[in-house]
């Protein structure tokens, strides 16, 4: 039992790695988005918004 156990704990904490890197990404595009759209204010073609993210000093690519 202990073996089995200490076989799925390291799959887990990776999995819990990857969770935590996902949700920093979304994170970091959310306020980027946010800022973007106090800055540039609303009304703009979405091409205009995707062009601020695409060239954000942060560069989330």
């Amino acid at each position: 039992m202990k073996k089995d156990l200490d076989e799925i704990l390291p799959q887990k904490n990776a999995e819990s790695a990857k969770m935590k890197t996902i949700m920093h990404l979304c994170n970091l595009i959310r306020q980027t988005s946010y800022d973007i759209h106090l800055y540039r204010g609303h009304g703009h073609l979405e091409k205009v918004y995707e062009n601020s993210l695409k060239n954000s000093p942060d560069n989330i690519q």
